[in-house]
């Protein structure tokens, strides 16, 4: 399942329903749920906790955290660069030396017993990962087809056979990333049944929101407001607070900020 929907339609509650429902199927699935960022990771486990399962198992890792799960099971030691060390070091660690150990990994048969292999795979937020390794990285042997995916299929006890479940939205993936790092094309060529579907509306705003957000007119609010539909029923909430900084410095800002939850709070929100 290829899942694209913009911010607010629903793609992280979707991801855990879905590891959810794949982890209870047939007699007990062990189900890996993928991200890329830190703060979504703990995010996901706290709903997953929340999600009780009759069967099954559902396993949260973060891309970082997957890769040194694979080397330890593998006994080969996970180093990455120091907080201090330079930029241009700590993307030939993360493009091109951990990429290689991984492969390593998941093609030599020495390693086979020890992989960690899961049944399914779920990953919100997919767009964060590379379907190509860095233009550098020369290796053009098995496992490479579709850059990180690949070393994440062959972690899955069918590979490319197995259920899979992607929820995407290329507009979020973060610039520092590059664009056109991510293309869903390129994976669904490695299974045999794509199926590709859309969230279409974003459902994560009040009346008051929906009202302020369509008085914007930026590039970065263009795709958000698209996305946005005006249900009967939309929620109300609290008025949307502008304030004017003669000086926007970090402190006048977080003062203004607490003065205006200061403000909800008191008024029961």
């Amino acid at each position: 399942l290829f899942i694209e929907g913009g911010a607010g339609t629903g793609k992280t509650w979707n991801a855990v329903e879905q590891a959810a429902r794949l982890a209870e199927s047939g007699t007990g699935q062990h189900v890996l749920l993928l991200c890329y960022n830190i703060a979504l990771s703990r995010f996901l486990r706290d709903l997953v906790s929340r999600r009780p399962l009759a069967q099954g198992q559902i396993s949260v890792f973060q891309w970082e955290e997957l890769a040194r799960h694979v080397l330890d099971s593998c006994h080969i030691g996970y180093q990455p660069p120091a907080e201090d060390t330079s930029v241009e070091a700590k993307q030939h660690f993360y493009e091109r030396e951990l990429p290689e150990f991984l492969l390593e990994c998941v093609r030599e048969e020495e390693f086979s017993a020890s992989l960690p292999r899961f049944d399914a795979l779920v990953v919100d937020e997919a767009q964060d990962h590379d379907t190509a390794f860095h233009e550098d990285f020369k290796d053009t042997g098995p496992h490479t087809e579709c850059g990180w995916w690949s070393i994440y299929l062959a972690l899955l006890k069918e590979e490319a056979s197995s259920p899979i479940a992607l929820f995407y939205d290329v507009a979020q993936r973060p610039p520092f990333r590059g664009r056109g790092g991510f293309d869903a094309e390129l994976i669904s060529k490695q299974l045999s049944q794509p199926a590709f579907a859309r969230l279409p509306h974003a459902l994560r705003y009040t009346q008051p929101l929906f009202d302020f957000l369509q008085t914007l007119s930026a590039p970065g609010s263009e795709r958000l407001i698209e996305q946005l539909s005006e249900p009967e029923d939309l929620p109300e909430g609290p008025e949307v607070v502008v304030i004017d900084l003669d000086s926007p410095d970090t402190a006048s800002v977080c003062e203004s900020v607490a003065g205006v939850v200061k403000t909800w709070l008191h008024d029961g929100y």
